[in-house]
């Protein structure tokens, strides 16, 4: 699950656009995956998208509980342990016997995204400068979108098969919501 914000001019030009993929098969930019070694499977990923939202737990080789400062251990509202990723730890496609699921980092401000519970409701923040042409107004679109797996997770789990490339381009992307706001910045 991730948020795809684009913002346009009055003549339709996109001046500004994170999280915006053509088809279903396109790989999200996101720079914790970039810099991972799974980073070979993305496809159209040259540079990262630093203000992408993306909801996507990451699986990794190494997890410990996530501690204070004191070294005390946190728990969630349901008393479990939070897992964290070890400072060595990398992104894998199979699971290990000493790893799991965490939540990514936001690159551009560091927040953890991770999953959203039912009815709790969160807020990110987008900076962008708007291109001098840009006619006014502008509409900003927010549209939550869903994919079952990334491509890049089925094209390292199916290194060497035949038909990963035919099961990528089946993915579909569910649109989940959508809101769009005008705004004359400055104007």
């Amino acid at each position: 699950m991730w948020i795809e914000l684009v913002v346009k001019d009055a003549d339709g030009n996109v001046a500004f656009s994170s999280g915006s993929i053509a088809k279903g098969s396109q790989d999200l930019c996101d720079a914790e995956v970039l810099a991972s070694p799974l980073a070979a499977q993305l496809e159209g990923c040259a540079t990262p998208d630093p203000q992408l939202v993306d909801f996507q737990l990451k699986l990794v080789d190494a997890i410990a509980a996530t501690t204070t400062a004191s070294g005390d251990t946190v728990r969630d509202t349901a008393s479990e342990l939070i897992p964290r990723a070890t400072d060595k730890a990398q992104e894998v496609v199979l699971q290990h016997v000493t790893g799991g699921a965490v939540p990514r980092l936001r690159s551009v401000d560091g927040v953890q995204m991770g999953a959203i519970a039912p009815g709790v409701t969160r807020s990110f923040g987008y900076s962008f400068t708007i291109p001098p042409a840009a006619r006014r107004p502008l509409r900003a679109t927010a549209r939550l979108l869903f994919r079952n797996l990334p491509p890049y997770f089925i094209r390292a789990l199916l290194a060497g098969d035949p038909t990963a490339a035919e099961v990528v381009e089946r993915l579909k992307v569910i649109e989940m919501a959508a809101a769009s706001v005008d705004f004359d910045p400055g104007g």
